[in-house]
């Protein structure tokens, strides 16, 4: 009992602390860097940070988010933050429980990156931004992060648009828990790569990543070599852990590849393919054709994946595989990979969030909630 009450009295200080510090608004001078960074340093954990409305020119160096915040824009595509100089990132956030950043918009001007997340413990949401002109990524994640990127327009990066890093030998030693929020989810976006040279991926993965991909919507011209991705284990760590990719409407004027899966396991399924590819799904494990001693199976490998209802121009697609290599050896039909839907799989809850305002009670409440949630799981 006296346990139970302590908990109660530390629970209810804890939202007490976290409303007033949540309620507070941190209006930064400009979009200047340094206005910026200023107001983020002034301001207390879990407050909201906002950018005035207007066209700034944004110079060096990064921006660096060390605590638990939302920064927001003024207001849909009203605040616009442009690389005026070469610069590695806009915001680089190391947090351990809670970032958001909504409405703005980051325009790289052909230079460097957009956002780099880096933690083993944070939710985080990426909400009704416009990312556009970056020469590399526009938003990349390193750890176990779990979270959304969702109702955002990706246009004209090169590269790769959003990259999903994990935490390599730690998400591996996890077991694979499909339709669970234990992943960084990627729905209702658009991505248009329709004069870029050089786009490659619309969404890619590596190091033990955990991602879902899933209701977006696809517009690649004829520039994008493969929009959708998951790596496998040869160049960069370990190989893709998981991904469920679902929903997608995917176009391209002509490109070779729709979705290049080279690693892990999980679903692929309700996607739409128009335009022109050669190649609707490519299967494939570098390791396979790249070191002929590798035996099978080859570490990392595509397992456990399960295929259905996706289709090209109306005709349901099956996926392709490259003779090279050991590549047919290692990867086989109804054993490494299967076409038929897998058996007790659910899809985790469509929105992941609710669409709401920063500011807005509601939005509030909810992030509450969230801290209160993570407050009992350390706490347990």
């Amino acid at each position: 009992m006296k346990k139970h009450v302590m908990a109660t009295v530390a629970i209810t200080t804890f939202l007490l602390n976290a409303l007033n510090s949540s309620a507070v608004t941190i209006n930064a001078k400009s979009g200047s860097r340094e206005d910026i960074q200023s107001a983020i340093d002034n301001a207390p954990e879990n407050a909201t940070v906002v950018i005035p409305e207007g066209n700034f020119d944004f110079k060096g160096p990064k921006i660096e988010v060390k605590k638990n915040i939302t920064i927001s824009g003024s207001g849909k595509k009203k605040t616009v933050l442009k690389q005026t100089s070469a610069l590695d990132w806009f915001f680089r956030v190391v947090s351990d429980s809670y970032f958001r950043l909504t409405n703005l918009v980051l325009d790289g001007g052909r230079n460097g990156n957009g956002i780099k997340i880096a933690s083993d413990s944070l939710e985080m949401r990426i909400d009704n931004s416009t990312f556009k002109n970056f020469k590399k990524r526009a938003i990349e994640t390193n750890g176990n992060i779990k979270g959304v990127i969702d109702n955002n327009q990706f246009q004209e990066n090169s590269v790769t648009d959003i990259v999903i890093y994990g935490d390599n030998d730690g998400a591996w030693k996890r077991p694979v828990k499909l339709g669970s929020d234990d992943a960084v989810y990627v729905e209702k976006n658009q991505f248009e790569h329709k004069n870029v040279k050089g786009a490659i991926h619309s969404i890619s993965s590596n190091r033990g990543s955990n991602y879902v991909f899933r209701y977006n919507t696809i517009d690649d011209g004829n520039l994008n070599t493969n929009p959708i991705d998951a790596h496998g284990n040869f160049f960069y760590g370990r190989g893709s852990r998981k991904y469920e990719i679902y929903g997608n409407k995917i176009k391209s004027g002509g490109s070779y590849q729709g979705m290049y899966i080279r690693g892990g396991t999980g679903v692929i399924y309700d996607n739409e393919f128009s335009g022109k590819f050669d190649y609707p799904i490519v299967l494939e494990n570098y390791r396979s054709f790249r070191d002929a001693s590798t035996k099978y199976p080859a570490p990392d490998q595509i397992n456990d994946l399960h295929i259905w209802d996706n289709k090209y121009e109306g005709k349901e697609v099956e996926p392709f595989m490259r003779d090279r290599g050991m590549v047919r050896q290692h990867i086989k039909k109804d054993r490494d990979y299967f076409m038929k839907k897998k058996a007790g799989y659910k899809a985790y809850p469509f929105p992941y969030e609710e669409a709401e305002d920063p500011e807005d009670e509601i939005g509030l409440m909810g992030s509450l909630f969230k801290m209160f949630s993570m407050f009992k799981k350390k706490n347990a």
